[in-house]
């Protein structure tokens, strides 16, 4: 349980970068902005846990092959960002519309909520998945 811990502050983390970042470019290039930072920010999410993910031993995987693992941890952690950034956006989306001067805490709790809850599905999902399948 307690390996869980870095994963989760690298997700609040990455929620608070990225719900500042879409103020920003939603301020800066508009609403329509949002959906390419969506999709920027789940491919670097990617690319940054494959770069992570070490060797891994036959037991530890779902999916891939030990020598595969960077491919398993890019896909899995694509799979949780997809929803939680999109959530995020969306959330940063209607609080610009109305407050386009910028966002007040309530506004960025709202936001970093948003991403945790998007994160927090796909991840629950996969978790049952993995215990009723390959456990």
């Amino acid at each position: 349980m307690l390996e869980a811990i870095p994963a989760i502050l690298g997700l609040l983390l990455a929620a608070v970068l990225y719900v500042r970042l879409a103020w920003w470019a939603g301020k800066r290039w508009g609403n329509r902005s949002l959906l390419g930072l969506w999709l920027g920010a789940t491919v670097v999410a990617a690319a940054i846990a494959a770069s992570l993910r070490g060797v891994a031993s036959p037991d530890e995987l779902v999916l891939a092959s030990p020598s595969n693992a960077w491919m398993e941890a890019a896909g899995l952690a694509a799979l949780v960002a997809l929803p939680a950034f999109g959530l995020a956006a969306l959330s940063v989306r209607k609080r610009r519309k109305r407050d386009p001067e910028g966002p007040k805490p309530k506004d960025w709790a709202l936001g970093v909520g948003a991403a945790l809850a998007g994160a927090l599905v796909p991840a629950v999902l996969l978790a049952l998945l993995v215990t009723i399948f390959w456990a």
